[in-house]
């Protein structure tokens, strides 16, 4: 293939990693592929994995048979070259591995890495769940765990080190990135992460009641007395099903236009599973930090709200649909943790809208960015604080987070906004005072800092980053003080407005 600015890199497409997961290996863990003799043909890509976009408008794409993955490696090579293992995002529905929207060419310009691209099953296929032996769940999780044993078995061949193993992802890429370093089993797979913009205690990181989603799906199949056969029953049905109709299926789930997005996710496994990924929720994983530690870097980027909001904040009808339930389908898109009573969810949503909107329940110019504002403040509260405090009380190693600024010209919310000046109007960051989560996160940026330079020795350093964080908490909470006193004002020019 062409690179941007090497002339050309090699890319070996399309390489099974397992057996087609067809038929009696449906919602089973995928199985290895048999070694070959004969020489196989890497110059054609193979389908996707089969999904249905929502966003901008519904089409399904793919096929079923898709576990394959590619390989790029620079042309001229003069020693084992370290590897990075990506796994796509796309909320565990859609995303593909191809190089038309993972492309390798910025990777391969440096000379000097490997980059694999794995596809893996998405959606019902990869995620569905009875919650007990007969259809534990996290099959994708389990194609892109046998894509990891493909590379430590076979990297070699290509010149990559398999000592030197880098796994990284992206959204739902990122959750299944930290989910596979929360498994114990993953110790020699792997030797670094990345995640970007997503960790495995996300909001949308887990299915609660996957045996109940598991029967509305078969309903929504058409299988007779969905609600009361056996489980095993019920796999057996659900493995006949034409995987057009299962795709399909994914719409009656839906309580309001195509929110929630993510319908099927990662669960927590049953006990007694052998290959299980998932063992007990990720929060008691992190905690427990029973699993292998290795170099850590996350992340997140401007507007990571903008794929999920951009469509109802350009279209009228979902716009005032959206504005005549707010205070429901707010609260819906928050998914706060089940262990949050009624009450509690209420109050915690209550907070957002005071905090982000100005105590504005609805959605007009003037609260269309904070409304973006939530979906990020949504991923660092539930996936990058806590972290440190885990971490600093478990076992240490080194974690590095950071928050890219840079809005590059085809980044999301521009590309949906190319005919629509007014979208980028409303989504284009404005200068505004520090919020209280971003205080926080810089916080916990320079705590790691102290913690590695206390390791380190080095108490001149320990003394300067003391000096930087007492200086920004007293900015951070001056600013905020005088933030909250602004929005308490607004709330009670509304409150006698009403």
């Amino acid at each position: 293939m062409d690179g941007y600015q090497t002339q050309t890199f090699h890319a070996f497409m399309g390489i099974p990693y397992a057996k087609p997961p067809l038929g009696p290996l449906r919602f089973k863990s995928p199985q290895k592929k048999p070694k070959w003799n004969d020489i196989y043909d890497a110059t054609n890509l193979k389908a996707v994995c089969i999904k249905k976009l929502v966003i901008p408008a519904p089409v399904i794409q793919g096929e079923e048979d898709c576990l394959y993955l590619n390989v790029y490696r620079p042309s001229r090579r003069h020693e084992l070259l370290p590897v990075m293992v990506y796994i796509h995002g796309g909320g565990f529905f859609s995303g593909s591995a191809g190089p038309a929207m993972t492309g390798p060419e910025y990777f391969m310009d440096t000379e000097t890495v490997i980059l694999v691209t794995m596809s893996y099953r998405l959606g019902a296929l990869g995620f569905l769940s009875t919650g007990d032996i007969n259809m534990p769940g996290n099959y994708g999780l389990k194609d892109q765990e046998l894509a990891l044993k493909w590379v430590r078995d076979n990297i070699a061949y290509f010149d990559g080190d398999r000592n030197r193993v880098t796994l990284f992802g992206h959204g739902a890429g990122a959750v299944a990135t930290h989910l596979h370093l929360l498994n114990p089993y993953s110790k020699h797979l792997f030797h670094s992460v990345i995640t970007m913009s997503g960790t495995a205690n996300v909001p949308f990181g887990i299915t609660k009641n996957p045996s109940a989603q598991a029967r509305q799906t078969a309903e929504l199949c058409g299988i007779p007395h969905a609600e009361s056969i056996s489980l095993a029953e019920l796999t057996e049905a659900l493995r006949e099903i034409d995987v057009i109709t299962l795709i399909n299926a994914s719409d009656g789930l839906k309580e309001w236009d195509v929110y929630p997005l993510i319908n099927y996710r990662p669960v927590v496994e049953p006990p007694g599973i052998l290959e299980s990924i998932v063992s007990a929720d990720p929060e008691k994983l992190i905690r427990e930090a029973k699993y292998e530690k290795r170099p850590w870097l996350l992340g997140t980027v401007p507007q990571e709200g903008a794929v999920r909001f951009v469509n109802i904040l350009e279209n009228t009808r979902l716009l005032n649909e959206f504005n005549n339930r707010f205070n429901y389908l707010f609260e819906q898109m928050m998914e706060w943790p089940n262990r949050f009573t009624p009450s509690e969810r209420k109050d915690k949503t209550e907070s957002v809208v005071v905090e982000y909107l100005e105590g504005v329940y609805f959605l007009n110019n003037g609260t269309k960015q904070g409304f973006m504002d939530v979906s990020i403040s949504r991923l660092i509260i539930y996936g990058f604080i806590p972290y440190p405090f885990f971490t600093s009380t478990a076992a240490f190693y080194p974690v590095f987070l950071n928050s890219m600024v840079h809005i590059i010209m085809y980044s999301y919310y521009l590309v949906a906004a190319v005919a629509d000046k007014k979208v980028i109007r409303a989504l284009t960051p404005v200068k505004k005072s520090i919020t209280v989560i971003q205080m926080v996160q810089f916080f916990f940026i320079l705590l790691q800092a102290v913690i590695q330079s206390i390791r380190c020795g080095v108490p001149k350093v320990v003394f300067t980053y003391f000096v930087i964080v007492v200086g920004l908490m007293f900015y951070g909470f001056y600013d905020f003080y005088n933030n909250s006193y602004k929005k308490s004002q607004r709330r009670k020019s509304l409150t006698s407005e009403k």
